[in-house]
């Protein structure tokens, strides 16, 4: 497995030598934004053997591109996206830098993209919706499960069935220990603290998988790796604060149930230890998210896509988002996704 690590920061992403620790084949790409320390960056990158790229080069990758992402937001992590895939990355793991890994990540993770699907519980949930902290040791609502769908508690469990499938993974993402990946809202009320998961089915497995044609799952950018083929699917959009990766997990799940891949939730896990946030600037930029993001699900849902190819069925998408009236959406985005399939179509 060629693994590549991407991530944006603007501090000095320490962990990094943690990554190196665990997998220590994998390519690092790092994609500096105006507020980056350019030289302390520079400096960790230069010990740990990654890649850094800097604002001025980013521009030079694609001024187009560039242009459509804007500056001083985490949406320049697509440059380091682009970049593993120019090396000839198979597998893109998207990271925020305040996930800390456990012992043993690569060897975890590389099990999940063999060429042999594996044998694995896929859970069918019969209102369609997964939420992964309805498991956690302290239950929160997962960023990106809609509102309008949410009950008085994460605790409550639908109701659901589990079958034994032939899991073709295409997306893994990692369970989140510590401070886990939930809306601004509910952290700023319970501060939940995640110490295990226990995952539904028979226990004998730490993950469980779910097939984008029968289940919706939010999926983040933390701790996310991609199969090759996927990844034109998981462009990072801005104007939608923080719900760009949301988003994107959203339209991924739409194209990857056309071609049969699976979204795999489990190990090999990561910590959050998060970086400081502030709570009303967080909860504006959910805003657009918290109103429209089950409008956005519905309005996959009802594309027809073709499946001929993930990228031709991504076209079709991204041409669908810039007609719809059925919730505002924003003209930098639209503009963001043409560009995006444009840079894909030259790398992949």
């Amino acid at each position: 497995m060629d693994l590549a690590i991407v991530t944006t920061t603007i501090y000095i992403p320490e962990v990094l030598r943690d990554y190196r620790r665990e997998c220590p084949d994998a390519l690092i790409v790092v994609a500096g934004d105006l507020k980056t320390p350019e030289d302390e960056v520079r400096a960790l990158c230069a010990e740990i053997d990654a890649v850094y790229l800097s604002p001025k080069r980013q521009a030079d990758m694609d001024a187009a591109l560039s242009e459509a992402v804007g500056w001083n937001v985490i949406q320049r992590r697509n440059f380091a996206t682009l970049e593993a895939l120019r090396q000839g990355a198979e597998v893109v793991m998207l990271l925020d830098d305040d996930n800390i890994p456990r012992t043993d990540f690569g060897r975890y993770l590389s099990d999940w993209f063999g060429d042999t699907p594996r044998e694995l519980e896929s859970i069918i949930w019969n209102h369609r919706w997964f939420n992964v902290g309805s498991y956690a040791s302290d239950p929160y609502w997962t960023r990106g499960y809609p509102y309008g769908l949410r009950g008085s508690s994460p605790a409550c469990v639908p109701a659901h069935h589990v079958v034994w499938d032939r899991v073709r993974c295409g997306v893994f993402t990692s369970l989140i220990y510590g401070d886990p990946d939930t809306d601004a809202t509910y952290r700023f009320e319970h501060r939940p603290d995640v110490r295990r998961y226990a995952l539904p089915g028979n226990g004998t497995t730490h993950s469980v998988a779910l097939h984008p044609r029968y289940t919706w799952g939010p999926i983040n950018s933390q701790a996310t790796a991609i199969r090759r083929d996927l990844v034109p699917l998981f462009g990072l959009p801005p104007a939608l604060g923080r719900y760009d990766d949301i988003t994107a997990g959203y339209v991924a799940q739409r194209v990857m149930g056309e071609h049969n891949y699976h979204v795999v939730y489990g190990e090999p896990r990561v910590t959050q230890e998060r970086n400081a946030h502030r709570f009303l600037d967080d909860l504006k930029a959910e805003l657009w998210g918290m109103e429209h993001i089950g409008q956005v699900c519905a309005f996959l849902e009802g594309i027809p896509l073709e499946g001929r190819s993930v990228m031709d069925d991504m076209a079709l998408v991204v041409d669908e988002f810039s007609q719809t009236d059925d919730f505002p959406w924003p003209v930098q985005a639209q503009t963001f996704y043409d560009r995006w399939l444009n840079a894909m179509a030259r790398v992949m």
